[in-house]
């Protein structure tokens, strides 16, 4: 950890990608569960906006190589949770916020034409 700048520098990086993420599911429409100054830089939650199940976001995220997380009891079918701490690249951010915008741009629409979209795999 020492060799990356340590537990500030690790800190800084995903706070900057928590508000990355925050603003982009946010500027989409996608409501977040808390309030942003109660939220932590690893992990943030998110409500499922209408006409989407956990399992439509997760099933097309994971076609792009990105996996969330589900809600924990209570909140299982009310939220989706994003952690965004490891070796997570600038490019691999970019990546997993294009996905939300073509995912979330459609909302209420087919998750699978989004999938389609996502992956490049067009029927």
């Amino acid at each position: 950890m020492e060799d990356m700048g340590g537990q500030t520098a690790r800190h800084s990086s995903y706070t900057q990608r928590a508000q990355q993420i925050l603003q982009t599911l946010q500027n989409l429409g996608v409501k977040p569960l808390l309030d942003v100054e109660d939220y932590s830089c690893i992990l943030t939650s998110f409500k499922l906006p209408p006409g989407y199940s956990y399992e439509q976001i997760h099933d097309t995220l994971k076609e792009s190589g990105f996996v969330i997380y589900a809600g924990q009891g209570g909140f299982k079918n009310q939220i989706f949770r994003i952690a965004n701490m490891g070796d997570i690249q600038p490019s691999d951010l970019d990546r997993l916020l294009d996905c939300f915008d073509i995912l979330f741009k459609n909302l209420g629409s087919n998750t699978l034409s989004a999938a389609e979209k996502i992956t490049g795999n067009y029927s």
